[in-house]
């Protein structure tokens, strides 16, 4: 087998100049000013939500079962982090993040995609 380093490094140009940019961009920019610390916490919500939304629209179920699973554990972290760093909720909503969110990934990429709804004879 003979190994293309050319169609490889061909392949892998676009993405290293996007991250490239992206953490210059990051490095250069300034903090966000004391009136829109309210929404710092936002963008990880509006990204779930929209997978959340976007899998239910395209009908994909694994992708559905992956942000669902995904939005709940966020949510569980961030009720159960307002109870302190280190106090019991916090551990052990963490212990059930760490062992049902990938499990339930795991079991939806093992059965077959059928979809977030379905119908009877449904193709």
């Amino acid at each position: 087998m003979k190994l293309d380093l050319y169609r490889i490094s061909r392949r892998l140009t676009v993405p290293v100049v996007i991250l490239i940019d992206a953490a210059l961009l990051l490095a250069a920019a300034p903090a966000l000013p004391p009136s829109l610390t309210a929404i710092a916490p936002m963008p990880p919500w509006f990204a779930l939500v929209a997978g959340v939304g976007l899998s239910v629209l395209f009908n994909r179920g694994r992708a559905f079962i992956a942000f669902a699973s995904l939005l709940a554990a966020y949510a569980g972290i961030e009720v159960a982090g307002t109870t302190g760093s280190q106090s019991f909720p916090v551990l052990a909503v963490f212990t059930a993040i760490t062992i049902l969110v990938p499990a339930n990934i795991l079991f939806a990429l093992l059965y077959a995609e059928r979809g977030v709804y379905q119908h009877r004879n449904y193709r």
